[in-house]
């Protein structure tokens, strides 16, 4: 997996400050009890990995909305709508550098997550989801010595399924923040071009950490 950039470096950085500051607070309760409605706004990094890795690098370009219900027993139910987006070619595996490769992808999404464990205003928890993808690629045109590649598009929708974990930490009444690490494979396939050395991508896999706000109400 390539390494992160200095500007994705950086974001990670704010985040781990701000899960400091959130686990150094005292006093409130995560926000949302059995009952209630909650909704969130996040934003993230992703890291493909598998064959992907070897068209993309990492991106910080991903964010959505979610609204959440709390069950008793430790459950709660999430839907929501999500934007990523991948436009860094991963020079350190790609035979030929700047080849216009892009993708980007608009999710629908059912999730549910369990709490594990809970302590002084912090719940950690693992959950999973599956949803529905539209998305899009792209392979733009390149000159070769001997030969001229066109440029290939794609546009499909394809089911996805996603599992991971992540922790609430409360700020204040009824607020609190949400880190979540998770994984998710798109069932898709993105085309070679044995000219340029590019292989297919077939399940196009990824990890994406979001850093989210969310309020119950």
């Amino acid at each position: 997996m390539a390494a992160l950039g200095a500007s994705e470096q950086k974001g990670v950085v704010m985040w781990l400050g701000m899960v400091a500051l959130c686990v150094a607070a005292k006093g409130f309760a995560v926000a949302g009890e059995p009952g209630e409605w909650c909704a969130q706004l996040h934003v993230g990094v992703v890291a493909p990995t598998g064959s992907l890795s070897n068209w993309f690098a990492p991106s910080e370009r991903l964010v959505g909305v979610q609204v959440g219900l709390w069950q008793r027993e430790g459950w709660s139910w999430r839907v929501g709508v999500e934007f990523l987006e991948l436009a860094k070619e991963n020079t350190a595996r790609l035979y030929y550098r700047d080849l216009d490769l892009h993708f980007a992808s608009s999710s629908a999404t059912v999730r549910g997550s369990y709490v594990l464990a809970s302590w002084r205003g912090v719940q950690v928890f693992a959950g999973g989801g599956v949803g529905l993808h539209h998305w899009r690629g792209r392979r733009g045109a390149y000159q070769l010595a001997e030969v001229f590649v066109p440029a290939r598009d794609q546009e499909e929708w394809s089911w996805a399924f996603e599992g991971g974990i992540g922790a609430h930490m409360a700020l204040a009444w009824r607020v609190s923040l949400m880190v979540e690490t998770v994984y998710r494979l798109v069932v898709g396939e993105l085309w070679p071009a044995l000219a340029l050395r590019l292989e297919n991508v077939s399940g196009l896999q990824s990890f994406f950490c979001t850093l989210g706000l969310q309020i119950a109400f």
